[in-house]
């Protein structure tokens, strides 16, 4: 007799049940979490907890769900490269690179001295600084977005040691497994690691001559269906080649998206991408919860406080370090070192390379769920370290004035669907040096809610990109009713979109169907130019 099946399992391949109690799950609790002023990612946490295999055991393969996991981390660095654009590179400079550069290697330098006074090895104190140095990028991004700080001096702390942190985990991924069990002595990790920087260079030249083409091809001669499934196939794709050369495939994915990112499909496949993103890194954010014990957590709740409590301190102490060498003011280095506080999704990547090669957090047998169990918990606290930041920040600034901190005097409000607008803001600020610029995410517009601050006088332009008109209708409303009226200028997806504007005073409207990037940019610049050139507002 055939044994039975469990019920959840019936009728259905295993793979599909579990992703559909996942998903499910992620939704309801994705919900709940919005409606209570929590940032989704930590009911896709929760939900790992309560199905996995510690607790109901809904989900009795958590290797399945991991697996799928891993393709949000795919397709999370390929979002990560496309953001990576030459202009942003450039306006960021020395607190990208310097201030990174301190961040993480202080942060490494810190755990590894805190590990030799109880007697860990220095290759282990190395492993287990790496776990720590980094960051959250989904959540970090996620409460900048929200409430429109992406491009404020602490949003532009932030971001730029985000996205060091997300350039080093890639070599951070190669230099693990030689710190295990048989690795190679310090000379042999960096002449690995020189070749394996030549490869990356390597495929990153070669695809550049092939990408680019292939897909300014795929959308002159297609539709948006094959436009989608050329980029899908290019993340993937060359995730899967660089596996070959004996590299990981989300290297491969960021290669991948530095390529796109050079090109002039940047924007059209951030969009494409993006829904991909979110749906597999919400599958991602769950198999993380499914390796947390919760017995285990109760039981050891004591240890795991404070290891949570030294990891703040420490990345306090070196992220406030970093920014204030690259001569932030302090009001800025507290909320950013608050904001980066917590431990990053890469930080499961690492700890899992580790762990493949018998390395564990500070050499310790049960370090590995200490280590995931502090990191559940500082995800889930990131919003009141986000909270403690912004309070830390104004009462510094009674005492330390940030020059400009509360001038918000004809700002230019960017309202987006993800809450960025890189290559927009650097030709506001390369045209109009000192114009604010204030960017928001559209999904956090509500009827209650206050942002942007588009309705107020203070403001001198309003755009909006590639929003649904849903969620753009309200504070365009507020902009016009303004006094005086605030002009607007809309890009939107499709002609359906805008209809409803066409005959709104003030209003100007660019279609993504017959409208390039440009255009855009240039009725932006545009509309900003005769109060410049008067000098006046």
């Amino acid at each position: 007799m055939h044994a039975a099946q469990p019920l959840l399992a019936v009728g259905a391949p295993l793979l599909v049940t579990q992703l559909a109690v996942v998903l499910i799950g992620a939704a309801v609790v994705g919900y709940i979490c919005h409606r209570i002023g929590l940032i989704p990612i930590v009911g896709y946490l929760v939900v790992g907890v309560v199905t996995g295999p510690n607790a109901l055991g809904l989900v009795e393969d958590p290797d399945l769900v991991e697996q799928a996991g891993e393709i949000g981390v795919i397709f999370l660095l390929f979002a990560i490269g496309l953001e990576l654009s030459g202009d942003q590179l450039r306006r960021m400079g020395s607190l990208l690179l310097g201030g990174g550069t301190l961040q993480v290697g202080l942060t490494v330098v810190a755990i590894m001295v805190i590990g030799l006074f109880f007697d860990v090895p220095i290759k282990v104190g190395v492993y287990t600084g790496c776990l720590v140095a980094l960051s959250s990028t989904a959540v970090v991004l996620k409460l900048l977005s929200e409430r429109g700080e992406t491009n404020s001096p602490t949003g532009q702390v932030a971001v730029a040691f985000l996205i060091f942190q997300d350039v080093a985990v890639v070599m951070m991924v190669l230099v693990v497994p030689m710190l295990g069990d048989g690795g190679g002595s310090v000379g042999e990790i960096v002449e690995a690691t020189l070749k394996s920087l030549v490869l990356i260079v390597g495929v990153l030249l070669a695809t550049n001559y092939v990408v680019p083409p292939l897909l300014g091809a795929v959308s002159r001669n297609t539709n948006n269906e094959e436009f989608l499934l050329a980029v899908l196939a290019i993340a993937m794709g060359i995730g899967y080649l660089v596996t070959l050369m004996g590299l990981s495939a989300s290297l491969g994915a960021f290669i991948a998206g530095l390529v796109v990112s050079s090109g002039p499909h940047r924007e059209r496949a951030t969009q494409y991408v993006e829904p991909f993103q979110i749906l597999f890194s919400a599958v991602f954010f769950a198999s993380i919860g499914m390796l947390l014990d919760p017995e285990f957590f109760f039981e050891e709740i004591d240890r795991i406080i404070v290891f949570a409590a030294v990891m703040v301190l420490v990345k306090v102490l070196t992220t406030g370090v970093a920014a204030r060498l690259l001569r932030r003011p302090w009001p800025i280095v507290a909320s950013s070192a608050l904001l980066l506080a917590q431990l990053g999704e890469f930080s499961f990547v690492l700890e899992k390379a580790g762990r493949e090669v018998g390395l564990t957090p500070f050499d310790r047998e049960d370090g590995a769920q200490i280590f995931i169990a502090a990191s559940v918990l500082l995800l889930g606290l990131t919003p009141g370290l986000f909270k403690a930041g912004q309070i830390a920040k104004v009462r510094l600034e009674k005492r330390f004035p940030t020059p400009g901190s509360m001038d918000v005097e004809d700002a230019v409000v960017v309202l987006t669907s993800n809450g960025r607008a890189p290559e927009l803001i650097v030709a506001i600020e390369e045209a109009h040096p000192g114009t604010p610029v204030m960017v928001a995410d559209a999904s956090a517009i509500s009827e209650s809610s206050s942002r942007p601050a588009a309705a107020r006088p203070l403001v001198k332009l309003l755009v909006i990109d590639s929003v649904a008109a849903a969620e753009a209708d309200l504070v365009i409303d507020r902009a016009r009713q303004a006094d005086p009226p605030i002009p607007v200028i809309v890009r939107a997806p499709t002609s359906l979109d805008v209809d409803h504007l066409r005959d709104v005073d003030g209003v100007e409207i660019f279609i993504d169907e017959v409208a390039s990037a440009n255009r855009f940019r240039d009725a932006v610049l545009g509309a900003l130019e005769p109060a410049d050139g008067h000098g006046s507002h």
